[in-house]
């Protein structure tokens, strides 16, 4: 962005808040993925964004959703949360594909939230390919079916990492019982949890 409320696009908005990550393709573009609220400070106002330039500086047209260089989604209806995704980190494929992850609410009275993951097309279009929307929804829910709290059953994904083999590895803010956790998810290249790594493609470090 030029400044806190606009791109070169021209387009407008409040400034952007959740910039999750700032990558560079090895042809020279330069992509900012983050989040922002178009229409009020509230959470079920955010959108997840990606803006991308080309090595000149100017927005890039074979890339967005909604203009040249930008692509831009809330989700909140539809994905039916009472709340739009929380996006907090970002990597860049090798193909130009983005993955944004962080948190959504949980469908399940027992869990305050779940991880969420959602990524983008070289294009700028959405991945409809790996779920609804192009998002992915992973409940690791380490306190079971019955918590005491249904806090205990939340996780919110900080970073993600692609390994040589073509799997993910998830990083998470967790909790276990009153103590704060980091979790780790793995999944398959085809973005389906790895049932061999840990229990059921997970594992939770309780940090006291």
């Amino acid at each position: 962005p030029q400044d806190e409320n606009h791109t070169s696009s021209g387009w407008q908005g409040p400034a952007l808040s959740g910039l999750s990550g700032r990558h560079l393709l090895d042809v020279g573009p330069i992509v900012v993925a983050a989040a922002c609220s178009e229409t009020s400070p509230s959470v079920s106002a955010k959108t997840q964004l990606v803006v991308r330039w080309l090595s000149d500086g100017t927005l890039d047209p074979s890339f967005g959703n909604v203009s040249a260089g930008l692509s831009k989604i809330n989700l909140k209806n539809a994905l039916g949360v009472a709340e739009s995704p929380h996006t907090n980190a970002s990597m860049m494929e090798r193909d130009g594909s983005i993955i944004q992850v962080g948190s959504i609410l949980s469908n399940n009275v027992n869990s305050d939230g779940d991880i969420f993951l959602l990524r983008w097309r070289p294009d700028g279009q959405l991945d409809t390919s790996i779920g609804p929307s192009g998002t992915r929804q992973y409940a690791l829910d380490f306190a079971g079916a019955n918590p005491v709290d249904p806090a205990y059953n939340y996780e919110s994904a900080t970073n993600i990492l692609r390994q040589d083999n073509g799997e993910y590895v998830i990083v998470a803010d967790s909790t276990s019982n009153t103590f704060a956790a980091t979790a780790i998810l793995r999944l398959k290249s085809n973005f389906n949890l790895d049932t061999g790594f840990g229990s059921g493609g997970k594992i939770q470090h309780v940090l006291q």
